[in-house]
């Protein structure tokens, strides 16, 4: 493998991408295997569309030594495509590479009391609640 695919951190709704380059004789094929298990099989000139977020492109070259690049796209990244995504080239032998996807999600703060009235001047407490933080989100990183 020439170029591994790089960890990504990126914020939960936005596109990533991974590539991966390999070069052999006979010309390798490249594969990928995403978090859940599932494989994309990279080995077609074509982009093809493997849901209606994920899809995969693969460049070929015609001289030897062959390369390949093969280009994961995740179009809309949400907090399920996390993990570990692993891209494998194979030929007489195969050799793998790993890239983790870190998916950031914003919290969810809602207020007990989300309507209050009082005169200038009072003084407030608001008691909230924070949810689905990633990473964990610490009291004290909060600030109003």
């Amino acid at each position: 493998i020439l170029v591994p695919p790089q960890d990504a951190t990126v914020n939960e709704t936005d596109p990533v991408m991974f590539t991966c380059s390999v070069r052999g004789v006979p010309l390798p094929f490249i594969a990928w295997t995403l978090p859940d298990g599932s494989n994309i099989d990279g080995r077609e000139r074509i982009r093809r569309q493997e849901s209606p977020r994920i899809s995969v492109e693969t460049s070929i070259s015609d001289e030897t030594p062959y390369e390949a690049t093969s280009v994961l796209l995740i179009d809309f990244v949400t907090r399920d495509d996390e993990g570990d995504y692993i891209c494998t080239a194979v030929n007489q032998e195969s050799a793998s590479e790993t890239a983790t996807l870190t998916v950031q999600v914003l919290p969810v703060v809602e207020a007990e009391n989300p309507s209050l009235l009082r005169l200038e001047g009072d003084n407030v407490t608001i008691r909230f609640s924070i949810f689905d933080a990633s990473p964990m989100v610490q009291t004290s990183d909060i600030r109003w």
